[in-house]
Formats: structure tokens, sequence, C-alpha cells
């Protein structure tokens, strides 16, 4: 007789497709390990979608380490990343992989033309295609320069591509870019981003002298002739990337009159040639159809564009704008009429001031997810609002807001926003326990802000001499600094007296708005969140899905916070303790066997840390991918070596540089 109820490896096998689909992909890998059966299931061509498989700084042959492993694996991908690699012979590899990838990307990679036509050959299922930063193989000028034969391969292989994005190639040319688009007639996005394009006729006058047949210029890459190909392809052209070139007036105002063309996502961000009126000339032709729409580090960008964009752009749901210097309160009164609007993007405006929440109106917007306002000069109210009206984001940044990062703010955030899963709160150094734990903090009130101390150098006690009561006045000698030191230590004391006498706690607003009620929270960081201590780590951490982790430069996180913290986030993957002075041999002991999907730790300038610990990692974190130990005076002075049974570290960073490929060397 089963006493517990059905097996869940009993479950319909759709069943467990469907709960695997709302897993993050280190969950889904987790839960394949939990029997044979669920590890089937995970095998199933709808669970692999998540899956990425990068290279990185490594020589690929069918031969040798990593490929040889995964020649041995009943396992196919669907997504392929090669960053900064050596190619090899890979034949055998791309046999049996190779008719199920459909994305593949190119980053840096060491690769000669040949051996490039061979892998796009073995491709039959592709849809994303991405080069970046390849200039050795745009370099010669002959990429996709092949025989009918080799062409017609190619044509077929490349016939579903929907994405091909080119960025930062400097030799791209207009005839390799004429090839590939041959090739490749159904693509829905375009990415050409920090190319060398000219955009002066005058060099397409020299290149493609008039009276001549038009042949592309395997020496120059133009705009006129991009215009072309744009045409070429304007039935199915629905998204283009142009940021970090030279596009200006006569550019912007030629794709106007592209006839046909119906963009939902245009990228133009760091264009520092951008005009104001060929742009809002551009997304006047655009305005039935625009969806996404970045125009970060551009200057022209001001209150009036802002304004034009929220009048016209009634299907815009992502809007970037981060470093427009010239946007202003001003434009807050626009939010609210996007009411698509599901992320927004102010970071780093810095002419956003404490005024903005008079522009803001109160309306709430269920569709908003993403809020970036990190090093913006907004005030503790507006925050609030934001809060208020935003109550279904998911990702929030509001890090480097120094002085209107409050414990009120914090608590508003807990307060309304359930479905938070990504937070960053680096450098409010405001913060305090009090907020984290809702200890002692006032609700109604945002000025009350939990428990305050007199950091001033003059102290008043009360003495008693006989009878007679007076006040009496003590000179403190301590710097600032040390003072704030000791108000810390004090502050530390008394929210750790509150918690041991449980009778002076509201249980109920404890339950209620506490940082543990964020139970989706993936993603936090506290780095520099300086008034932190063990308090919020025992009594206010409870995050079963927590992946990030950041509390560098929390000076009074120590071994005790670090128990409770393992114990209640479970599946942290990466942690960042730079400049905790307090975390010692111990700590790691307890972080390295606690936290088994740990892939990547860092541990910079924890002055009490020794060899012991890099024994711990050594012994512990048999997943660790990448390991940082800068400033760790105490340790020796090649930590590699005490570490190279960990087969899937590839990177470790020292005071004498960075060392990769640990296991491929």
């Amino acid at each position: 007789v089963n006493y517990f109820g059905p097996s869940f490896a009993d479950l319909p096998t759709e069943i467990i497709i469907k709960l695997f689909d709302y897993l993050h992909a280190t969950d889904l890998k987790a839960a394949s390990q939990t029997c044979r059966r669920w590890y089937y299931v995970s095998q199933d061509y709808r669970c692999q979608g998540k899956m990425t498989i990068k290279f990185q700084k490594v020589y690929l042959s069918d031969n040798v380490l990593p490929l040889c492993l995964f020649l041995k694996s009943d396992r196919y991908f669907t997504s392929i990343s090669f960053e900064q690699t050596d190619m090899g012979s890979i034949s055998n590899f791309l046999k049996k992989f190779g008719e199920n990838i459909e994305e593949i990307t190119f980053n840096a990679v060491d690769i000669t033309s040949k051996q490039f036509r061979e892998i796009l050959e073995s491709l039959k299922n592709l849809k994303v295609l991405t080069i970046a930063n390849c200039s050795a193989l745009f370099m010669a000028g002959q990429l996709f320069d092949f025989d009918a034969h080799d062409l017609k391969t190619l044509c077929k292989a490349l016939f579903n591509v929907k994405s091909l994005s080119l960025p930062n190639n400097r030799y791209l040319s207009d005839a390799i870019l004429y090839r590939i688009t041959t090739m490749t007639p159904n693509i829905e996005e375009l990415n050409l981003s920090n190319c060398q394009i000219a955009f002066h006729q005058s060099l397409y006058q020299r290149f493609y002298p008039k009276g001549k047949e038009e042949v592309p210029s395997e020496s120059i890459q133009t705009f006129r002739y991009l215009l072309k190909i744009i045409n070429s392809h304007v039935g199915t052209l629905r998204a283009l990337d142009l940021s970090e070139t030279l596009i200006g007036n006569w550019a912007l105002s030629s794709l106007c009159k592209v006839e046909g063309l119906t963009l939902t996502k245009l990228l133009l961000k760091k264009c520092a040639q951008l005009t104001r009126p060929s742009l809002i000339d551009l997304l006047q032709s655009q305005k039935a159809t625009l969806k996404y729409l970045d125009l970060s580090h551009s200057d022209q960008v001001n209150d009036s564009c802002a304004q034009y964009i929220a009048d016209q752009l009634k299907k815009i749901e992502v809007l970037k704008l981060s470093h427009c210097r010239c946007l202003t309160d001003g434009f807050m009164e626009s939010i609210s009429k996007m009411e698509k609007l599901k992320v927004l993007d102010l970071s780093n405006c810095s002419a956003l001031t404490i005024n903005a929440v008079n522009s803001l109106e109160k309306k709430v917007n269920l569709n908003m997810e993403k809020l970036y306002l990190s090093a913006t000069n907004v005030s503790e109210s507006f925050l609030i609002t934001c809060s208020e009206n935003f109550p279904n984001l998911s990702t929030l940044d509001i890090g480097y807001c120094y002085n209107c990062v409050t414990d009120a703010v914090l608590q508003s955030i807990i307060k309304n926003l359930r479905r938070l899963r990504d937070l960053t709160l680096e450098y409010c150094n405001m913060i305090t326990d009090a907020a984290l734990t809702s200890i002692n903090v006032s609700y109604g009130n945002p000025a009350d802000t939990g428990p305050k101390f007199d950091s001033d150098h003059f102290h008043k006690r009360s003495c008693s001499v006989g009878n007679e009561s007076k006040v009496c006045h003590k000179i403190s000698l301590r710097s600032k600094a040390e003072q704030e030191i000791i108000d810390d230590a004090n502050r530390k004391k008394m929210m750790f007296a509150i918690f041991e006498h449980e009778k002076l706690i509201d249980q109920s607003l404890l339950k209620q708005y506490s940082i543990k009620c964020l139970q989706g929270l993936r993603y936090l960081n506290l780095s520099a969140c300086s008034k932190i201590s063990d308090v919020s780590l025992i009594y206010g951490f409870r995050f079963r899905e927590l992946k990030f982790l950041s509390l560098s430069n929390c000076q009074q996180i120590s071994q005790n916070g670090i128990q409770y913290l393992v114990k209640n986030c479970p599946s942290i993957e990466e942690l960042h303790l730079a400049n905790c002075h307090n975390i010692n041999d111990k700590a790691m002991a307890v972080i390295t066997i606690n936290l088994k999907r740990l892939t990547i730790l860092v541990i910079d300038c924890c002055i009490k840390l020794t060899d012991h610990s890099l024994d711990h990692i050594a012994v512990n974190c048999t997943a660790l991918k990448e390991l940082s130990v800068r400033g760790c005076r105490l340790m020796c002075s090649e930590p590699n070596i005490r570490v190279t049974n960990l087969v899937h570290l590839r990177t470790i960073h020292t005071d004498s540089g960075t060392i990769n490929n640990l296991n491929f060397v």
C-alpha cells in the first residue's frame, strides 16, 4: 500500500512536459536527474528549446575534449554558440547534431571560409544565424563566393533563416551582404550594428560610377546598396538594427520612402548623427506597426520627441531611452498614455529629477513588466508611485539611486510587486535590515524608516548627582566613518534583540511585508548596501528559486548569516561576496557544501580566506565554471593548482591575471 499517494513519475508524459515548461533551464536539468522516467521526458524535443550549448575559448575537434564527449550523447541540441574558438575537423559532430540545430552563433571565431561553408551545409533546419566579430572571415572578401553546386546546397540550407545578425564586422562589404541575403530570402530580422557602413553619397558614386553596371563592391559597404537589399526583402523584413552606425538625415529619409516597409522592431542606439526631424518622419512612417524601439545614447531624444512617441506609437511595447541626457521630467506625463507598454528603460537619464513625481500620473498599468531607472535622480515618492502604478512588474532596476531608495521604497516594492523576479538595488546604501525584515517600519509614513541612531559627534546623557538630575554633554573623538561603524553595530544588536523577544513583533506585519514575500525572486543584487547585516539573511531571505545573489561590499555579512542563507536559498548558481571582510574559511565551507548548483563564485578581496577555502571549493563545487579570487592575499599565488580536479572549471581570475581553459590546455 502506498501511504503517500500516487507517484509524480506516474503522471502522463504530456502533463510532465507541461510542468517542465515552467522550469528554468537549470531546474529542468535538476528535474531530469530525479528518476529515469523524468530523464527520458526531459529529452523530448519540446523541452530542448531552453538548452544552448556554448563552446568558449577552446579548440574544437571530433577527437578531443569536449566534442568527443558530445558524440557519446543521445541528446540533441537546437542552439549552438561558438565564442573565441579555434575550429578543427568537426564533421562527425555536425553529422550527428546538424539536422536539429535551429540557432547558431559565431563570435570571434578563428574559422576559414571552407570550414564555414561545411558547417552551414550540414544545418538543414537553421532559423537564426549570427556572425559577430569575425573580421578574419570577411577580410578576404570571398565569403560565400562558391561554385554553383555549393551555392545551391547553401541556398537550401539557409532558405528557412528568419534572423540574420552580422554585428561588429569591420570588413563586411556590399558583395558579401548581397550574396548572403540572396541565399536567405525569408529573413525577418537584420542586424548590422557597429558595421562600417558608408552613408555619404559621394563614396557611393566613387565605387559605383554612373553609366556602369552596378556590381556589388568587394571593398566597401554602402547604405545606398543596403537600401536595395531592404527593398528586395520588404515583404518579410520586420526588424532592423543599425545601432552604432553613422546613420543620419538622408539615410533616415530614404528609409521613410521604402514602399511596403512595415517594421515592428527598430534599434538605433548610439547613433550620433541622428537628427530629430528625420527621426520623427521615420517613426511616422512606421507608427502603425512599431512595437519595439531602442534610441539609447541619443542626444536628439528630448521631451517633445518622447511625447510624439507616446502620442503616435499606439502599439509600442518596448521603449529603451537609456542615457538620453535631454530627457527631462516632462516626459513622465506621457508614460500613462502608453497603455500597451511592457518594457521601459530610462536608466542613466541624468536630467530626471526629484520633481518627476509631479508629472507622473497615478494610473495603473497592468501590462508593464520591466522597468529600468538605475542612476537617475528621481525621488522617493516617485519610486513608491511607480510600485503602485505597475503591480505586475517582473524586473525592476533602481541601482545607483543613492538618495531616493529608502526603507519606505523597499517596503512599497515588497507590498505591491509580488510578481517580481529580478530586483537590482546596487549601491542603495540607505536600505537597512528594517525594510528587509519589516521590523519597526512605519508603512504609512515614508519618512519613518525604522530604527534610527544619533550619529552626531555630540551625545547627550543623563547623570544623577545626589538628588539632582542634569544633562551632560560628551564630546566624541570618533571620525564620521568610525561613528557609522558604531551605529551599524548598535543597529544590528537591536535588530537581533527584537527578534529574540517575539512578543515585541507584530507577526502579521512580519508575514505581510518581509522581503521573503517575493517568493519568485530569481535575481537579487544588493551590492554595496552597507547597512545590511546577518539579520536580513537569517530572518528575511527565503528564496527557493533564487539563481543570482550579490552581496559584494556588504561588510556586516558573516558566517552566522551565511549558514541561514545557504539553507533557505539552495538554488543559487552565481554568488558574489567581493569585499566581504568577515567571510572566513568556515563560511566558505558552509557555502560550498550546501550550494550544489554553484557555477560562478566571486570572493575578491575577502582578506580572511586562505588556501583552506580553495580546498573546500575543490572538494564540493563540482559544477563550478568560474572563480574569482583577486585580492585574497592569504591564498597561494597559483590557486588553479589546488582546483584542477574541477572538470567544469574554465576560468579563474587572480592577481596575476585570468587563466582560461583549465581542463582543455
